[in-house]
């Protein structure tokens, strides 16, 4: 529609140039951007991207996009807010993920080869969790681990070395390529 292009058009223009579409056309500039829809191509338009160093570029601005919310970054688009990694993926793929994971757990490092697709518990496999699944219970070692919240016991154990090698011999198992342990270093 006439007012998605006049919105697209918008970017970059002068506040002056603005007032007078507005007025002529009678749409104001912030709701233009609201009427733009988030297609790839729209992102493509909006954004450069470099896969290699994992920055996103605004274009008119040639800026990097984001701002750093915890150990990520975000971004303005279109009147909504978005993780700067899940912008990439639909920039690079075209669909919106379920989840990103960051396979070397760097949330801020967004290049293509630390990026995949993955389910929540995936995602989750791949923490950087202070705690590991083992603790002191009474003269033991009590290994368990959480798998889509639900809890699983491994066993007790005498010492505190067999019961950390069971966890990460079963977190392994449960998360596969996701597990925090097979990450490359």
């Amino acid at each position: 529609t006439i007012e998605r292009l006049i919105g697209f058009a918008f970017v970059g223009l002068t506040t002056e140039v603005v007032s007078s579409l507005r007025d002529l056309i009678g749409v104001d500039y912030i709701h233009c951007f609201n009427m733009i829809e988030k297609t790839q191509q729209s992102a493509r338009a909006w954004f450069s991207y470099d896969p290699l160093t994992g920055i996103l570029i605004e274009r008119v601005s040639g800026l990097e996009a984001g701002y750093l919310v915890g150990n990520y970054l975000k971004v303005n688009w279109l009147g909504e807010k978005f993780w700067v990694h899940r912008l990439i993926w639909f920039h690079v793929t075209g669909e919106w993920p379920e989840y990103i994971d960051h396979k070397n757990g760097d949330g801020l490092d967004n290049s293509w080869s630390n990026l995949r697709n993955s389910t929540p518990s995936q995602n989750q496999g791949n923490s950087n969790r202070k705690s590991i699944g083992v603790e002191k219970h009474g003269r033991k070692w009590r290994a368990r681990i959480w798998v889509k919240g639900v809890r699983i016991e491994l066993g007790s154990y005498e010492e505190a070395e067999e019961a950390v090698e069971v966890y990460i011999k079963a977190h392994i198992k449960e998360f596969g390529e996701f597990s925090i342990f097979c990450r490359e270093t």
